[in-house]
């Protein structure tokens, strides 16, 4: 089955570690608060494979890109990810943000920064520390899951 993480972007915030394992499909959900209406939010952009006590988006190498126009795109020099695909559905004051994320490769815990924009070009941040590990699923569950 799909994880599912639903993450609110307010401040910044610290939640359990999400496991996600390879080869095994799973759900992120953001929820985006915009205060003009979530149908403003043109882009969004999760910054990964960050570390340290004070991340920061430029030292990502790692990232996922929605925007409301393009879609998709991914920057993985790594490898990690086999597929991402995302949807979004709105309501009011928030955009539910949903990504399908398959990985083909570990990833160490990592922090994720998440930095909307909306069509004037105003930005919001959110920093998750410790938010997301990528790797391989224990024996124990593989059999399960089969």
């Amino acid at each position: 089955a799909a994880e599912t993480l639903q993450i609110q972007l307010q401040g910044s915030q610290t939640i359990p570690t999400q496991k996600i394992y390879v080869n095994n499909p799973s759900d992120i959900t953001l929820k985006i608060y915009h205060h003009d209406g979530s149908q403003n939010i043109q882009h969004v952009i999760v910054f990964m494979n960050l570390k340290g006590n004070d991340p920061q988006s430029y030292q990502s190498n790692t990232r996922i890109e929605f925007d409301k126009t393009n879609g998709v795109s991914v920057a993985d020099p790594n490898g990690v990810f086999k597929s991402v695909t995302a949807k979004a559905t709105y309501d009011t004051n928030y955009m539910y943000l949903s990504f399908k994320i398959v990985a083909q490769k570990p990833m160490d815990t990592t922090h994720l920064i998440i930095r909307s924009w909306d069509r004037n070009l105003s930005s919001s941040q959110v920093v998750v520390l410790n938010a997301v590990k990528i790797g391989y699923m224990p024996a124990s569950f593989s059999s399960m899951a089969q």
